[in-house]
């Protein structure tokens, strides 16, 4: 006789007998279904931590490149560089750069994503000034042509 659809299909483990070997087998199987599991939760733990880390250093690159970019130590730059910073710091609403061009001309530039600086002289020097507002964050970048 043919034996039924649904059985013919699954495979089932079970002992004829019963007894030990059964007991024997579900506890393996368990042991082995629990070390999977602590294995998987190790691996996610690790994972975790080398993700943590790898931000933690991308922020102090950040930090470091934005700190580079602004010539602290420099009282001139020239306009090339005037026109990298604000380049760099386009899309950053809390940086805030104002260029004075001489002759009552001021640009300022506070997150624009397409900053027009053809007016910006390449070659012509100007002095820095950078002020950081403790309370609200915002840093303004100060250029002035010599």
């Amino acid at each position: 006789m043919r034996k039924p659809v649904k059985d013919r299909f699954m495979f089932v483990i079970k002992s004829e007998k019963g007894g030990l070997s059964g007991i024997v087998f579900e506890i393996v199987l368990s042991v082995v279904a629990l070390s999977l599991l602590i294995v998987v939760i190790y691996l996610f733990r690790s994972n975790m931590d080398i993700i943590g880390s790898s931000a933690e250093k991308a922020n102090e690159l950040q930090k470091v490149k934005s700190e580079s970019l602004i010539p602290l130590d420099k009282s001139q730059v020239k306009g090339g560089d005037v026109i990298a910073v604000i380049r760099y710091y386009a899309d950053d609403a809390t940086v805030n750069i104002v260029v004075n061009l001489g002759g009552g001309s001021t640009l300022v530039y506070s997150g624009n994503a397409n900053p027009v600086v053809s007016s910006i002289p390449r070659e012509a020097l100007f002095t820095t000034q950078r002020v950081t507002d403790q309370n609200t964050g915002q840093t303004t970048i100060t250029y002035t042509r010599i």
